[in-house]
């Protein structure tokens, strides 16, 4: 402006505005002192001075907006912001109108139209002005705005809702008491159910916060992190709707742990009121936007951009003033003309008052019904188009679950780029379901129009594509409404949107709920059947991800009751087969019956239950399709029908299959019996019986076989086989021990020859194959032995005894592993019988060998326990066997060893060798190694390969098992005394090996007593030294053999005394002919030694004592011999 054309002296210029005016560019300033001066800019020349302040107008202007000029009337408006001066300051908005000419000189009017508009409260902020109307943004208070909009002409303001009173009035904060009538109506409906009460107000407050134009990201990640919960950008991002539930649910939770109504909507609203704040901060109004040939008009956010428009047709009638109802039936008559659901809630309350009064408001009878059968159905359909529009206008999406193909291809960024960003936005708080169809790009076609879209192009685009919701895929001669909402289900399930699928399909069924006393007919039927298919394809996939069991079972009955009821309509072939992409159920060509169709479409469900592993669902279906089986033969007249591929006894015998398989899966374990006997098919019918067996028993629920609660009739023998079959093949350390199964099947039913067979057969099983596992195995496999013989010996004995005996078992082994023989100590030891007893062996094990087989078992057992390096080699003898239990101290299973393996002669030679081997035990001074010897442990245990752990105890256990005293000495006492009846020449085994085995031992007093005493307990002195096996005599050899001379010389001495000494009562018996005797031809053999000692000159002054005392004794014996004789002969001689 430096080159135009001073004039006289003007305030400081406030505002500058440029406009283009009749192809003229204007200038247009504003000065602080009032002065408004236009300037042509082209022509540097000034058009027009005008003081602003001349019209009484208080405050200093501040600034100026020009309008568009209209060059039709030559007009043009400018507004200008006059800052209040006085106290109270009030800013005021003054409009101008200035007129102009198009002429050569171009001239505005001096004086203007004038409009003030007071700015009663709050800042201005921007301001929008047009030919005929004024828009101004002002803030009225910390971050609350307002719009108004002014007309000069009518001179009437209005005021816009802002977004901010919207959502405060969503979230409860208009008033202080706005919750106060919800609470008290919660707390009467849930007052004994505080949880219930806690998740009404939560999914409430839950589905405001996170609808379209309520959630904002940013306002509630801040809301959140002043509650401490720390998420980063990146992680919250990640959150679907569902994890933003989650986390601020939780946010709720830690407030307080009370869930009544009125705490609970406390902590709720105190949130919600921290999120309004935030968002009314990152939503922050900037300016307005003003396009006058578009007629678009809207506030510029942060972060966001508002369209406003005007109330149109009968949007003025529901938000409008009373005064524009002047006329009711007029009202009426356009109320019958109505097809927006926007305008059918009110639609709805007027009509609800005129049909009960219709006289009192001059309405005739066809009025009247004319509402009734027209106008009621048709408002309640648009509600219900206006409900599901809603619905899927801001219900947002669900992610898919991992297990979806779909989404794992997404998550390897391969296919169509449309594909992949449409599965990463579902989920998104701000991805509604509406997203998933396809907007139209403009009112006409689907060009994309390059210009901003005015209000009224957006509402028609809106309603373009509402109507291709609700109109575009729907049968001409179905209800609109109803085959719509199915359509638009069907779409959804193609997202995986079941959850929103099943909500809308709810509608539809209670729409139908509320017709179907009214009018039922063929179309109503095809829609009900296909809600009700969808509806339970839905259930199922909510079911499949429900964590909550209670839940998840409850759904999965809807889900079944669905199926039923869709396939029990009589157009459901016809509604249900457009939906085969969605739900997968096809069939190929025509079915000849109902009863066909329903087989295919039970078949279906069952398999598309079991698919998601629901057994209960797919058994209800497999057991409807069976019966759907019999109906269709009947129809046929017993004849195969030509539309099914397979015979009726095929389709059975898989059906009943698949029952027993879901029976089986939900343990329902007489049910599957139940499924495998009513199987027609032989082969199906074994193929699940052996299934039955293999799952109890990985089950571990083999007593359902064994408890007698299912009979199996006519299967017990293949029960047996495949028991047997899997007992053979199986580990023996496997759970449950079939063999032992075997048992209690065979137990229950009395047939104990076959229970003892089988636990027979598990011993030899275990002594073949249980001694690989090291010490702690080798123990548990000989505990498993003895267990197994005792259940086959009771068994056995419970058999009648001409029966007695079991099958050989070696034929077996021969046909199951011919590389593997048991090891069967009975057969390899000769002392057992004879060969004819061996091959009778070989065929049949009786009482009396499974006997022995337990015997040696429980020795072998007892060795473990008390040596855990034992290990006992098959090429060692049972003799061998028998040593080692000595050596170990077990004295009484080597006795019973003993008694059991021999008998007679062979009994009396082991017990013989038994005793000398104890024997020698006590002896601590032995003259060395020498063929006697039969306890050395060198010949005896072969050393374990592992270097296991002693088992205390098991020591203990072996302990407990020992006979009365620690010593050997006394050990050998106790046992010598328990079997000397049974073999009388042991004493002189045993003494015998003393006096060989320690030259310079001295024989216990109780062993020397056996010989000098009889088997009543007398002493044999005043007869002699004669007696059994176990004499004095046959001690008085044994002193002789072994050197003893001094033991031998007393021992005679003492004999010969006490017959010389006898009682008188003994004196007459003494002096019958052979009454005593005394081993003279020894008593000669010990005087000979004595005399041989003395010649060689050892020992001369004892043998010479010994001699003499030796030769006194008998000379007093023999004269007493001869006073006898006398006596004798002259008791004879007197007689004569």
């Amino acid at each position: 402006m430096s080159s135009t054309r001073r004039t006289k002296a003007v305030g400081p210029v406030q505002d500058i505005v440029t406009t283009t005016v009749n192809e003229r560019e204007l200038l247009f300033v504003i000065h602080l002192d009032g002065s408004l001066r236009i300037w042509d800019i082209c022509s540097h020349t000034k058009l027009l001075s005008y003081n602003v302040r001349s019209n009484d107008i208080e405050g200093e202007p501040s600034r100026i907006w020009v309008g568009d000029a209209d060059d039709d009337q030559e007009l043009i408006f400018l507004a200008v912001l006059h800052h209040g001066t006085v106290v109270p300051a009030c800013d005021r908005v003054a409009v101008y109108g200035f007129s102009f000419g198009a002429g050569e000189k171009f001239l505005f009017s001096p004086e203007p139209s004038i409009s003030s508009i007071p700015l009663l409260e709050g800042k201005l902020v921007d301001l929008k002005i047009s030919m005929n109307k004024l828009w101004i943004l002002k803030e009225v208070g910390s971050m609350l705005y307002e719009i108004v909009q002014y007309d000069p002409d009518l001179e009437k303001m209005h005021s816009y809702v802002l977004q901010e009173d919207s959502i405060s009035d969503q979230l409860f904060q208009s008033s202080e008491n706005a919750l106060d009538d919800l609470v008290w109506t919660i707390d009467s409906i849930f007052s004994s159910k505080k949880e219930q009460t806690f998740n009404f107000i939560s999914s409430m407050f839950l589905r405001r916060l996170l609808q379209p134009g309520v959630n904002h990201c940013s306002a509630l990640r801040e809301t959140l992190l002043e509650y401490k919960r720390f998420l980063s950008d990146s992680d919250f991002q990640a959150l679907t709707t569902n994890g933003l539930r989650k986390e601020i649910l939780a946010t709720i939770e830690q407030e307080g742990s009370s869930q009544a109504a009125s705490c609970t909507a406390y902590h709720w609203k105190k949130f919600s009121a921290r999120y309004l704040h935030n968002w009314c901060r990152n939503n922050r109004p900037y300016g307005l936007l003003l396009d006058t040939n578009r007629e678009v008009f809207g506030l510029i956010r942060k972060g966001s951009f508002s369209l406003f428009r005007c109330l149109e047709g009968m949007e003025l009638l529901i938000y409008g003033s009373s005064d524009d109802l002047c006329n009711l039936n007029d009202v009426v008559m356009n109320l019958l003309k109505l097809n927006t659901a926007s305008e059918s809630e009110m639609a709805t309350e007027v009509l609800s008052y005129l049909v009960p009064i219709g006289g009192q408001v001059s309405l005739l009878q066809s009025d009247v019904a004319r509402i009734k059968l027209k106008l009621f159905p048709m408002i309640q359909d648009i509600l219900g188009q206006w409900i599901v529009l809603h619905f899927v206008g801001i219900s947002p999406t669900t992610p898919p679950t991992i297990e979806d193909f779909s989404y794992q291809l997404s998550s390897l960024q391969l296919g169509k780029a449309d594909d992949l960003s449409l599965h990463r936005k579902l989920g998104c708080s701000d991805f509604t379901l509406a997203c998933l169809l396809d907007f139209p790009k403009s009112a006409v076609g689907d060009v994309l129009s390059p210009w901003f879209p005015s209000p009224t192009e957006l509402v028609n685009l809106v309603r373009r594509f509402c109507s291709s919701i609700m109109c575009g895929n729907s049968a001409g001669n179905v209800d609109s409404f109803l085959s719509s909402t199915v359509n638009l289900a069907a779409v959804l399930i193609r997202h995986g949107q079941y959850e929103a699928s099943q909500s809308l399909l709810g509608i539809v069924e209670t729409y139908l709920d509320y017709e179907k006393a009214s009018q039922a007919n063929q179309d109503k039927d095809l829609v009900c059947s296909a809600c009700l298919h969808l509806s339970g394809f839905c259930l199922l996939m909510l079911a499949h991800d429900e964590a909550n069991i209670v839940l998840r079972e409850s759904k999965v009955h809807e889900a079944i009751r669905c199926f039923f009821r869709a396939a029990s309509g009589q157009e459901a072939p016809k509604a249900l087969q457009k939906f085969s992409s969605e739900t997968g159920f096809k069939i190929s060509g025509e079915c000849r019956s109902f009863s066909s169709w329903r087989l295919h479409y039970y078949e279906w469900a069952m398999q598309i239950f079991e698919q998601h592993s629901m057994s209960e669902g797919a058994c209800q279906f497999a057991l409807a399709a069976l019966e759907q089986v019999d109906s269709i033969i009947d129809l046929d007249n017993g004849s195969e029908a030509e539309d099914i591929p397979e015979t009726g006894t095929m389709i059975k015998g898989r059906l009943w299959a698949n029952v027993f398989k879901y029976n089986l899966d939900l343990k329902n374990f007489r049910g599957a019996y139940c499924a495998i006997v009513s199987n027609p098919d032989d082969d199906s019918k074994y193929v699940c019986l052996r299934r039955f067996i293999i799952v109890l028993c990985e089950l571990g629920e083999t007593k359902v076989l064994c408890n007698g609660e299912i009979p199996f009739t006519g299967l017990v023998e293949k029960v047996e086989q495949e028991l047997f079959w899997k007992a053979e093949r199986s580990d023996l350390l496997s759970r449950p021990n079939l063999y032992k199964v075997l048992y209690s099947f065979e137990a229950y039913r009395n047939n104990w020859r076959k229970a003892a067979a089988y636990m027979y057969r598990y011993f030899v099983r275990l002594t073949r194959e249980g001694n690989a596992g090291g010490a702690h195995q080798l123990f548990h496999a000989l505990q498993e032995r003895l267990h197994a013989l005792s259940a086959a010996i009771n068994a056995l004995q419970l058999v009648d005894p001409s029966f007695a005996w079991l099958d050989s078992v070696c034929e077996a082994d021969d046909q199951i592993s011919p590389s593997k023989k048991p090891r069967n100590l009975l057969m390899e030891n000769s002392a057992f019988g004879t060969d004819s007893e061996l091959s009778r062996l070989q065929f049949c094990v009786d009482i009396e060998i499974l006997e022995k087989e337990y015997t040696l078992t429980e020795a072998l057992y007892m060795l473990s326990t008390v040596n855990s390096r034992f290990n006992f080699s098959d090429s060692q003898s049972i003799e061998t066997l028998t040593d080692i239990l000595i050596n170990e101290n077990l004295y009484d299973l080597a006795f019973t060893i003993v008694l059991k393996f021999w008998k007679e002669s062979g009994m009396k030679r082991e017990l013989e060798r038994v005793f000398a081997a104890i024997a020698q035990q006590c002896c601590t001074n032995r003259v060395g190694n020498s063929g006697k010897n039969l306890t050395d442990n060198q010949h005896l245990l072969l050393p374990s390969s592992e270097d296991d752990a002693w088992d205390d105890n098991a020591k203990s256990i072996a302990m407990a098992h020992q006979s009365q005293g620690s010593c050997h000495w006394d050990n050998l006492e106790l046992y010598l005394e328990k079997y000397k009846d049974l073999h009388p020449r042991l004493p002189v085994i045993v003494a015998e090996t003393l006096l060989y085995t320690d030259p310079e031992i001295e024989l216990p007093l109780w062993l020397v007593q056996m010989f000098k005493t009889t088997k009543a307990g007398n002493r044999m002195i005043s007869w002699g030294m004669s007696g059994t096996e176990a004499d004095p005599a046959a001690l008085f050899r044994l002193y002789i053999n072994y050197g003893r001379h001094t033991e031998a010389t007393n021992l005679l001495v003492e004999y010969l005394e006490s017959f010389v000494s006898s009682r008188p009562v003994d004196v007459l018996h003494r002096k019958k002919m052979s009454a005593a005797w005394f081993p003279y031809t020894a008593i000669e053999r010990l005087w000979c030694q004595l005399e041989e000692m003395q010649s060689a000159g050892h020992s001369v002054d004892q043998c010479d004592r010994l001699k003499k005392l030796l030769h006194g004794a008998l000379m007093s014996h023999l004269q007493q011999v001869v006073v006898d004789s006398d006596d004798v002969i002259s008791s004879v001689g007197g007689g004569q």
